[in-house]
């Protein structure tokens, strides 16, 4: 199974050759092009608040190892990010807007969060806004990324409905070394963002999968945990 990963992560990295050597251009479209997914599209066209929660699992020869979860709130205020596990484990952390910059605030989510006081403020790292955009961007939002990438191989292949929302499918495949892998990518046709993608690769001796799928999306009504 790890040679299976391995090539698998082979596989996914030379994509990107593959999609330059019949076109390239980094861009696809849904709904008969009214989408166009490069690497702005999501930050464009997300709302000013949001929340996301996705749930990740991967597959063993067709068997699910625990899944484990990850939370993306955004607000005028600030953002909140939050992961854990089937087991009940979870770990969060609260970053406030002031005067332009992000502080993180300490505490839990049950418990409340905490403005650091101003002794603390004094060492407390601040965060520039494009470095708490780019955290939310590689922990929720970067399998948008890959279909970017990617876009020259994604087939259409209908939609389906995920979270209460309306998506485009796509589809991809590819062999090397031996390895059979399959991308799908279903992308919400409001905000371009990838709700599920399934990454499945397939050896004579082995199979493996990986899925990303969204199990809540909210765009209005949204609020940050309680902090003072």
């Amino acid at each position: 199974m790890k040679k299976l990963i391995s090539l698998s992560l082979v596989a996914l990295m030379l994509l990107p050759l593959a999609a330059c050597g019949i076109g390239g251009g980094g861009r696809g479209g849904a709904s008969g092009g009214n989408f166009k997914y490069d690497d702005d599209f999501v930050k464009t066209n997300m709302p000013a608040e949001y929340l996301l929660t996705y749930k990740t699992t991967n597959y063993e020869n067709g068997q699910p190892k625990p899944s484990s979860y990850a939370t993306t709130i955004k607000t005028a205020n600030g953002y909140y990010y939050e992961s854990g596990d089937e087991d009940g484990y979870n770990s969060g952390s609260l970053y406030i807007l002031h005067d332009g910059k992000y502080v993180q605030y300490s505490g839990t989510k049950e418990e409340g969060f905490t403005k650091p006081s101003e002794e603390e403020m004094q060492w407390t790292y601040q965060w520039e806004p494009d470095q708490i955009e780019l955290m939310a961007g590689s922990g929720i939002l970067s399998y948008m990324t890959y279909y970017s990438t990617f876009a020259e191989l994604m087939k259409p292949d209908g939609t389906e409905t995920i979270a209460g929302r309306k998506c485009d499918k796509f589809k991809a495949s590819i062999g090397l070394f031996g390895v059979g892998v399959q991308y799908a990518y279903s992308v919400d046709q409001q905000t371009g963002v990838c709700l599920r993608f399934g990454f499945p690769a397939t050896t004579p001796e082995d199979s493996g999968a990986l899925t990303f799928e969204c199990t809540e999306f909210q765009l209005t009504g949204v609020s940050l945990p309680s902090y003072s």
